[in-house]
């Protein structure tokens, strides 16, 4: 008996046409399949009957449908359908047929900060509406994240699928069987959590956001953050920590490398709270203007405003000022002759200077006094004008 159902082309299964087939995993087979109701072209997820057999199986992929219909949101892939024939189960999404985040990397390999960033933050704007219905992934990878071109974007709006990995944390979405058995991992390694990779039971949404990390250094350098096989690897993302992503690739900015190492924290508790914060900080980062720019030095330049270009207090503005179309240049300073013995000349005289000095002393310049003798009468006498007056006085009383 096969592992798996196999349904050939034209094959009628659950009210739907088999087209081809899409991909296969995990779960079962997922067939490209014509959906006469809607109209359109749907993803066909069947698992086969011997997987069929199995409780716990069914349990996860009866809960992958309960996870879907509780999620309705732009980054997440919709359920358009469920149900069973011929004891097969199978889903109903809408089809995303622009292929994965896998085969672009495969393609283009690592992709530039801003497009990382903004890839990153559709994802993260998806597990937030996850994690609101009560749910987490579990399996967050970049085979799991479907490019939707359809839109304006050039690389196409990210889109989460399969949920057949998903655990509810919540009390209104328990179920009484667990999702994996005691010890059994579940995930792709190298995007698995540490606790998650511990199989400790204690798994959050927070392992999603450890997984969102992973995903954005494959997305920023090519290749997931560690590599390896089997307990080597779980060892890895349990004790090692990662290399900077700017030590790969040297454009990505300050401000993502210190988010995705955020992310991949290994204590839960140090990484960011919630998918909503990390999708506005990456939505922040893809719209700044400088790579390398820190939060801290956009902040002190918005609070400092722009360079005023007026003049500074004191001085004269026309002195700033130059002429549109000429160099502004500035003279050498005067160079003063000088004589032999190094000293600076006497400067020559005027004209007006020495028609000055021509004119009578009388007018030229004034006596000391307003009143008084004249000049040879002061000089006669030792103590002067008073002096000889005196005197005068004195001779004509006797």
């Amino acid at each position: 008996m096969r592992d798996r159902v196999e349904l050939s082309p034209g094959t009628r299964f659950g009210g739907y046409t088999i087209v081809s087939v899409l991909g296969r995993g995990g779960m079962g087979v997922v067939y490209e399949a014509d959906d006469p109701k809607r109209a359109r072209r749907v993803a066909l997820k069947v698992i086969s009957r011997v997987h069929s057999s199995d409780e716990s199986f069914m349990s996860r992929f009866r809960r992958e449908g309960r996870a879907a219909e509780a999620v309705s949101h732009p980054n997440v892939v919709a359920l358009l359908d469920a149900g069973e024939q011929s004891g097969s189960a199978y889903l109903v999404f809408e089809l995303v047929s622009q292929g994965s985040l896998s085969d672009l990397l495969k393609e283009r390999g690592a992709l530039p900060w801003r497009e990382a960033a903004s890839l990153g933050a559709g994802v993260a704007r998806g597990l937030a509406a996850v994690h609101a219905a009560g749910l987490v992934h579990r399996d967050v990878k970049p085979s799991n994240v479907l490019l939707d071109r359809r839109g304006p974007r050039e690389l196409g709006e990210p889109k989460l699928a399969d949920f057949g990995l998903v655990s509810a944390h919540s009390a209104s979405l328990a179920v009484t069987h667990a999702l994996t058995r005691t010890g059994e991992v579940v995930g792709t390694l190298e995007f698995m959590a540490p606790e998650q990779a511990n199989a400790s039971g204690s798994v959050t949404e927070l392992a999603d956001l450890y997984s969102l990390g992973a995903l954005l250094y494959a997305l920023l350098t090519g290749r997931p953050p560690f590599s390896g096989t089997g307990y080597a690897l779980m060892k890895k993302h349990m004790t090692e920590a990662p290399r900077p992503p700017r030590e790969e690739v040297a454009e990505v900015p300050e401000r993502l490398e210190s988010l995705v190492l955020a992310l991949l924290e290994k204590r839960p508790e140090a990484r960011p709270r919630s998918a909503a914060s990390v999708a506005r900080e990456l939505d922040e980062i893809a719209c700044q203007k400088l790579p390398g720019r820190s939060r801290l030095a956009a902040i002190v330049a918005v609070s400092l405003g722009p360079r005023s270009s007026s003049p500074s207090r004191g001085r004269n503005p026309r002195a700033r000022r130059s002429r549109p179309g000429r160099p502004r240049t500035r003279r050498p300073p005067r160079s003063r002759p000088t004589s032999r013995r190094g000293r600076r000349p006497k400067r020559a005289s005027s004209p007006r200077r020495r028609a000055r000095s021509t004119k009578p002393a009388s007018t030229t310049r004034r006596s000391r006094h307003r009143r008084g003798p004249s000049t040879s009468t002061r000089r006669s006498g030792s103590r002067g004008w008073r002096g000889a007056g005196a005197g005068a006085r004195r001779s004509s009383s006797t």
